[in-house]
C-alpha cells in the first residue's frame, strides 16, 4: 500500500486531505507513510483513526516541516505515554508556526497523567507548557507563554477525572490573562475551543463548569440559546 502511496500521492499537487480509517496501520507502515507525507506539501488535513500503534508515534505528525492544519487521531488507544510525546511535539513547534489549529484526541485512553502532560507539563531544567509561550516573571512567579497556534483541542471520551481538569483550568486561566496583557497587539489567541466531555467526571463537576464558562467567552462562533431564539424571531 505504501509503495502505491509513494508513487501516487506526491503526484497530486492539489491533494489537501488524507484519511486512513481502520486500515491496520503498524509502526513500520506509519514510518513509510511519514516519508511519503514529506513529499506532499499541499496536504493540510490528516485523519488517522482506528489505527493503534504500539510505539505511540503519532506525535511525528506534529511538526513545523509538515504544515498540517488539522490532525484527527480518534480511537487509536493513545495512552499517557502517547500524550507525553504529543505534548513534547507541541512544545517543539516554533512560535512562528502558523499552521496547526486543530488536534482531535477523542476516544482514546488518556488519563489524568496524560492530560497533565498536554495541559501543563513542567519539568526541570526546562519548565514549559504546551498550551501556554519564553518565561516571564510577574508577581514573583514564572509564567510560560507557549504554543498559542492551536485553537481547537478535543479530548472528549478519554479517562480524565476532575484532577486532570484542574490542569486545563489553570492553563486556560493563564491564557486568558495572557490575552488581556497582549490585547491590541497582533498575536496568537491560544485555545478557543476545548472539548472535554464524556470523561470520568460528572457533567455538573464545578471545575468542568468553570472551564466551559471560560471557553464560551472565547469561542468566536458560539451562540447562546437566547441569541438563537432572537435571530429566529427576526
Amino acid at each position: 500500500m505504501m509503495g502505491i502511496f509513494a508513487k501516487c500521492l506526491p503526484a497530486l499537487p492539489n491533494l489537501q486531505k488524507i484519511t486512513l480509517w481502520n486500515v491496520g496501520l503498524m509502526d513500520g507502515t506509519f514510518s513509510s507513510f511519514m516519508n511519503v507525507l514529506q513529499h506532499c506539501p499541499s496536504v493540510k488535513v490528516i485523519s488517522l483513526e482506528g489505527n493503534p500503534l504500539p510505539d505511540q508515534s503519532y506525535h511525528k505528525l506534529i511538526s513545523d516541516d509538515l504544515g498540517l492544519v488539522h490532525i484527527s487521531l480518534r480511537n487509536n488507544q493513545i495512552n499517557d505515554e502517547g500524550a507525553r510525546l504529543i505534548s513534547q511535539a507541541l512544545q517543539s513547534l516554533k512560535i512562528t508556526n502558523k499552521h496547526l489549529a486543530t488536534l482531535v484526541l477523542s476516544y482514546n485512553h488518556i488519563t489524568d497523567l496524560g492530560a497533565g502532560y498536554i495541559a501543563q507539563q513542567a519539568e526541570a531544567p526546562e519548565v514549559s507548557n504546551p498550551l501556554l509561550e519564553q518565561a516571564e516573571f510577574r508577581d514573583g512567579k514564572v509564567f510560560l507563554p507557549g504554543n498559542k497556534v492551536l485553537i481547537n483541542l478535543n479530548l472528549s471520551r478519554n479517562r480524565v477525572t476532575e484532577e486532570g481538569l484542574r490542569s486545563f483550568l489553570a492553563a486556560m486561566e493563564t491564557q486568558v490573562r495572557e490575552t488581556k496583557v497582549t490585547s491590541g497587539a497582533r498575536t496568537h489567541t491560544g485555545l478557543l475551543r476545548l472539548s472535554l466531555g464524556k470523561n470520568k467526571f460528572p457533567a455538573e463537576c464545578s471545575t468542568f463548569v468553570q472551564i466551559q464558562e471560560i471557553m464560551v467567552s472565547r469561542d468566536p462562533i458560539y451562540k447562546s440559546p437566547r441569541s438563537s431564539v432572537d435571530e429566529q424571531v427576526m
